[in-house]
């Protein structure tokens, strides 16, 4: 729903709700792993990451940083899903 609503903004508030998803996904990640809501938070994030630099022509920092910080969890997520 999220990610709907940041799809139609501007290219530039579309890379900071990447970040912004990006970091709700961190505490997300480790408190419900088991839940799929960190998959479905870092999946958005790195779409309007990547929607961000079709639209500007280049990767914002800040979709820059949503998107590797959200890569990182769900890698995390997946190994913890995978060891319990």
């Amino acid at each position: 729903m999220a990610a709907r609503v940041a799809l139609r903004q501007k290219p530039g508030s579309t890379a900071v709700w990447s970040l912004v998803l990006a970091v709700l996904g961190l505490p997300t990640g480790i408190i419900v792993y088991r839940s799929g809501l960190p998959a479905a938070l870092g999946i958005a994030a790195i779409v309007l990451g990547l929607d961000a630099r079709r639209r500007l022509g280049r990767l914002p920092v800040s979709a820059t940083v949503g998107i590797g910080l959200e890569a990182v969890i769900l890698i995390a997520n997946a190994m913890l899903a995978f060891a319990s």
